[in-house]
């Protein structure tokens, strides 16, 4: 029993470490079945989201021939894209500035779905021509 309940201990400070946790934990012993209970109470779980760098790319859809306009959230980005169709064939590479929006031509891009990839933030972005 002391056994198990070392590694319950051990296990909730990990998740309190990793997740953020936050409450109380009480062991309960167990009920003679093999297993322990233990009961964490007032916890606090939450999941962080990372805030795109990309705040809009229009127009999306789009057709052939268009302008493609990327507006970056951040004003410090600077990274490679790839813009890529479905079957990961490369149709255009290029470099993101975030000091001004960033205008790509999509005269050679057939209609169909086409994937924008930001390089050094491992962000990936539909982007649809009809």
């Amino acid at each position: 029993m002391f056994k198990s309940l070392g590694k319950i201990l051990v296990l909730n400070a990990v998740l309190v470490f990793l997740c953020g946790l936050s409450g109380r934990a009480q062991y309960n012993g167990g009920n003679g079945d093999g297993f322990d209970v233990i009961e964490i109470s007032g916890a606090q779980v939450g999941i962080g989201t990372k805030q795109k760098s990309i705040s809009s790319i229009h127009p999306n859809p789009a057709k052939t021939g268009d302008i493609l306009t990327i507006e970056p959230f951040q004003k410090n980005l600077s990274s490679m894209f790839e813009i890529v169709n479905e079957e990961g064939k490369l149709f255009k590479i290029g470099q993101l500035s975030g000091n001004k929006p960033n205008r790509i031509s999509l005269q050679a891009f057939l209609p169909g779905k086409y994937f924008l990839v930001v390089k050094e933030l491992n962000e990936t972005y539909t982007l649809v021509i009809k």
